[in-house]
């Protein structure tokens, strides 16, 4: 087996996003305090947007710059100020599609919760409420995604 510095950025990544997924879960599930699905949502994406900035931009960067044999020794989060403020434009502009991309993801949950409500059952037309509720949330699960 190769060793994870020989790894291809996208079996990094995968194994990155799926060892932070499961330790969402772990997280939420063992956690006494229970939280709405929405703010579940919003911590698990900037939680996972966070990780994958420090292992899959800063860390590698940070080695890189160590390996090069730079006189200051460079770490993790120097690294990770380092990409943040070359590009302060670029920087803003993700900020943003990471709020609009948490809060998708939240509606989207918040969508298909609402198809399990009694409220959405008792509707006369709840058949046609109810499609259109999984078109909207396949929408927001898109764009969450984008």
């Amino acid at each position: 087996m190769k060793q994870m510095d020989q790894w291809s950025i996208w079996q990094l990544a995968l194994f990155t996003n799926a060892i932070a997924a499961s330790g969402i879960y772990i997280g939420f599930v063992s956690s006494r305090v229970k939280l709405s699905a929405s703010v579940c949502t919003y911590i698990a994406v900037l939680t996972l947007v966070f990780l994958n900035l420090i292992f899959l931009v800063a860390g590698p960067r940070a080695r890189a710059a160590r390996r090069g044999g730079h006189s200051q020794q460079i770490g993790v989060y120097g690294a990770l100020y380092e990409v943040l403020a070359e590009q302060p434009l670029l920087t803003a502009v993700c900020i943003l599609q990471l709020v609009g991309a948490s809060r998708s993801a939240s509606t989207t949950v918040q969508i298909l919760q609402a198809l399990q409500s009694g409220y959405v059952r008792g509707v006369p037309n709840s058949g046609t409420l109810a499609s259109r509720l999984r078109v909207f949330s396949l929408l927001m699960g898109s764009v969450a995604l984008l």
